[in-house]
């Protein structure tokens, strides 16, 4: 559960010297996780990747000792606040009996600290956030919270239209709506 305020705990890795740039701190889940078919889960936490050195976090499943990464930052660009964000990825092993964990890298020393909050898993599949974390190689979701997730806006016009900006753009959740829009309630975003 969430405990507001300062009286909360989290976990982090620390970049302060003795460590070094490269080091590897892994957290592992205590239990293992598996899915029914076609019931995947969604692995929910909160992060804080602050500093102007900071290394990298992901998200490791491990089944029958092969390591697949599901959730990747690596460097993000410095924050200019100490931040706590959403994130999430779907987590669908089967019935293998998956192990989790998640692993911290430093980056500079003492210039970038990682910490981890409030993590839980929720039924269903979900959106990886932030975009940016989803591995390359696989497919994601998104949810044009922070960026167009790689998507290029393109207007395909008709005969009668003229040259116009792109007719899609972006609202960031939390910011102004767009005219006529109004907010629309979603769960856990």
């Amino acid at each position: 559960s969430v405990v507001p305020g300062p009286a909360g705990g989290f976990a982090y890795i620390d970049s302060a010297w003795p460590q070094r740039p490269g080091d590897r701190a892994r957290l592992v889940l205590d239990q293992t996780v598996s899915t029914v078919q076609d019931e995947p889960l969604c692995l929910v936490f909160h992060v804080n990747m602050f500093g102007s050195g900071i290394g990298s976090l992901k998200v490791v499943q491990e089944v029958g000792g092969e390591d697949s990464t599901l959730w990747e930052m690596v460097r993000p660009p410095s924050s200019p606040r100490d931040l706590w964000h959403r994130a999430q990825v779907t987590i669908s092993p089967g019935d293998a009996a998956a192990t989790l964990y998640f692993e911290g890298t430093v980056g500079e020393t003492g210039r970038g600290d990682i910490a981890l909050d409030t993590v839980n898993f929720q039924p269903g599949p979900c959106v990886t956030l932030p975009s940016i974390a989803a591995p390359s190689d696989s497919p994601s979701g998104c949810s044009f919270n922070s960026d167009l997730c790689g998507f290029l806006s393109q207007n395909l016009g008709s005969e009668s239209s003229v040259a116009a900006p792109p007719l899609w753009s972006r609202a960031k959740g939390g910011g102004r709506l767009p005219s006529g829009h109004g907010a629309v309630d979603r769960p856990d975003e």
